[in-house]
Parts: structure tokens; C-alpha cells; sequence
């Protein structure tokens, strides 16, 4: 990563990129390395927020309480 910082034009195209990381994307799927796998984040990565999986679900309860007021308020 270091070194593509440095140089952005040795990125390779995608497809290239994905033949020759597949064995070690491979093999750090079945030792369970979920930190040397290719996990997509979208264009929405910057909309995540760093927090517990209670802190997620409370936050969820809280929006779709919310949306359910709003929409039973407005009929």
C-alpha cells in the first residue's frame, strides 16, 4: 500500500489485480483472514460509523420508530 501511495499508476486494471491475488484471497478465506480478503465497501464507506453491534441495532430501533411516527402522524 505504502508503495502505491507513492506511485498511483502501479495499480494495476481489476481484473489483473484479482488473478493474481486469488490464492492468497483463497487461502486467507479458509484460515479464516477476513483481513487479507477483498471486502467491498461501495461508494457508501464513508457513510459508516465506527461502533458496537448494540450501539447499531439501538440506533436502528431509534430510526425506524422515528419513520413509523412519522408516517402514522402524517395520515
Amino acid at each position: 500500500m505504502e508503495e502505491v501511495e507513492r506511485d498511483p499508476e502501479a495499480i494495476l486494471p481489476f481484473p489483473l489485480q484479482n488473478a493474481l491475488t486469488r490464492p492468497l484471497r483463497t487461502a486467507a478465506a479458509k484460515a479464516g483472514r477476513a483481513e487479507l480478503l477483498s471486502l467491498w465497501a461501495g461508494q457508501g464507506v464513508r457513510l459508516a460509523r465506527k461502533q458496537t453491534a448494540a450501539e447499531l441495532v439501538a440506533r436502528l430501533v431509534e430510526q425506524t420508530d422515528a419513520a413509523i411516527f412519522r408516517r402514522s402522524s402524517s395520515g
